[in-house]
């Protein structure tokens, strides 16, 4: 059964399911739409249930909009309406009211259509270090070049503001991503050894979806470049206000 059919679907019930089917996949509840799809790589016990939950949350929010609808029909009929809405509020809008030179538009509700631009952004799984150093230089070099034209300083001076720039910057680029240890089945002894040393290991990083789009979008914003490891997709969409 179509939980849509017969019912007037409103932009903001249209959009909230479509966002809830879009987090759904992000918690990695997208595959057939069955909970536990892809939890099977998920090591972490806490990690698993918290993504249980999360996902238990956002069918409740579903089960609410369309209360006698089965979730499995629901997510499959809403997968289908994003694609609609997508195409709506992607394309047609924003082409509709360019060709009349507008970007904005009052309805008779009182409520606004207003284009906007936007980006979604995404790092693979093997360009995370290549991204992350990159990020570190394009900051420090755009720190460097506003300090160049205030003030002027011997070569060895310019080392060590690098120095500092870099190590500042390393810091603040490292405040954005998650990392986690990675050690191929460690023993207690050898996990010792290496805090008991300072042995240097490698780290896995990530980074969440939002914060990233926040950082190129503020790169774009100020004229800056996207450092090369990172995928950017720029669009325009239309929003109801």
């Amino acid at each position: 059964m179509d939980p849509f059919a017969g019912k007037e679907i409103t932009v903001d019930q249209l959009k909230t399911v479509t966002e809830l089917v879009t987090e759904m996949k992000k918690l990695g509840a997208g595959n057939g739409y069955k909970k536990d799809a892809k939890l099977s790589k998920v090591k972490s016990e806490d990690l698993k249930a918290s993504i249980m939950a999360q996902a238990d949350t956002i069918e409740a929010e579903l089960s609410n909009i369309f209360p006698d609808s089965s979730i499995l029909v629901m997510l499959e009929v809403a997968h289908r309406m994003k694609k609609k809405y997508t195409t709506i509020s992607r394309e047609l809008l924003p082409t509709m009211l360019s060709d009349i030179g507008l970007n904005s538009l009052e309805l008779s509700t009182g409520e606004k259509i207003v284009i906007k631009d936007k980006l979604e952004a995404s790092i693979a799984d093997k360009n995370y270090m290549l991204a992350r150093i990159n990020m570190i230089k394009e900051g420090v070099a755009e720190l460097v070049g506003e300090k160049r034209t205030e003030e002027d300083h011997t070569e060895e001076e310019w080392r060590e503001i690098i120095k500092g720039m870099t190590i500042k910057y390393t810091e603040q680029i490292d405040s954005l991503f998650k990392k986690q240890l990675v050690i191929e089945d460690p023993s207690d002894e050898l996990k010792e050894e290496l805090l008991e040393k300072g042995v240097m290991y490698d780290n896995k990083y990530s980074i969440h979806w939002q914060t990233l789009r926040k950082y190129c979008s503020e790169q774009k914003a100020q004229g800056r470049n996207i450092p090369e490891g990172i995928t950017v997709f720029e669009y325009t969409e239309a929003e109801l206000k």
